[in-house]
């Protein structure tokens, strides 16, 4: 069975130059990112940043999200997902 769900964010840019994502990282397996990892982002813009969950067992996962940029700090997206036990009818 296919237990695998997305969901798309949005990366905004309030600042005066042009952002630059250089990456885009996770560090659980379950979490994907599969948009583009380097990309830029104009001057009052955004980007979609698109996370792929797929969970292996029943249980919780979490994770951060890194983006790598040209901006000052650091900059992660915090994320969980559970995997449900499917009810039998």
């Amino acid at each position: 069975m296919d237990y695998d769900s997305s969901i798309t964010v949005q990366v905004y840019n309030t600042g005066d130059t042009t952002l630059t994502v250089s990456n885009v990282t996770t560090t659980n397996s379950v979490f994907s990112i599969t948009s583009a990892t380097n990309f830029r982002v104009f001057v009052n813009d955004s980007s979609a940043l698109t996370i792929k969950f797929n969970p292996q067992a029943v249980t919780t996962y979490t994770d951060s999200v890194e983006l790598v940029s040209d901006a000052p700090g650091q900059f992660f997206y915090s994320c969980s997902g559970n995997r449900l036990r499917r009810r039998n009818k």
